[in-house]
């Protein structure tokens, strides 16, 4: 990525996967890059700070305080927008107070597993204990168990079949709404909504 600094082009090297964690490691960076990846156009910094600060204490846009969305204004104007600007993840004009996602950005698939870490079970985990079990449903069909045995072996490749469509759907469906830019409120929000 090339940027301009007094004048001059400057190459600039692509963020790190060290600093891309540690951008995300921060929730006000990633509620600003989910709004902004909702948006995906320039957007004043005001909008982001009232919108930010709406997510932050669970309130509608309309019912942010004048002192909450300040605090955020400030937090994002002085280190969060420098910061996601040195990683090369927006743009931000400070004297327009306009961010915009750079294309490096835009081309992030950015899903929140981590957000989910402790509070669900890994879909890597999840698999492979459905591999177990799977495994173990037709061994016991092999060696005759009741009432395992009672399943034809095609019966039982069509429940494997149709139950591995059904969790991967719900699969499918689970990893959008983690990702940052989904429609709605950032996935921790509206994970925490559903617990």
């Amino acid at each position: 990525m090339s940027i301009f600094r007094g004048g001059v082009g400057v190459e600039e090297e692509p963020a790190s996967s060290e600093q891309l964690f540690g951008i995300f490691a921060n929730r006000r960076r990633r509620f600003t890059l989910h709004y902004l990846l909702q948006c995906r156009r320039p957007v004043d910094l005001g909008e982001i700070a009232r919108q930010v600060a709406a997510w932050e204490n669970r309130v509608t846009v309309d019912d942010v305080s004048y002192d909450q969305r300040r605090n955020v204004h400030t937090a994002l104007r002085q280190t969060h927008l420098p910061h996601m600007e040195r990683a090369g993840l927006i743009e931000y004009d400070s004297r327009e107070t306009t961010v915009e996602l750079t294309d490096d950005a835009e081309a992030f698939d950015i899903y929140m597993d981590i957000v989910n870490r402790g509070r669900t079970v890994p879909w890597s985990e999840f698999y492979v204990g459905l591999g177990v079990l799977f495994s173990l449903f037709i061994g016991f069909h092999w060696v005759g168990l009741v009432p395992f045995s009672l399943v034809p072996a095609l019966g039982w490749a069509a429940i494997i079949s149709l139950l591995l469509i059904v969790i991967g759907a719900v699969h499918i469906h689970i990893s959008r709404k983690m990702q940052l830019g989904s429609n709605g409120p950032p996935p921790e929000i509206a994970l925490s909504n559903e617990n």
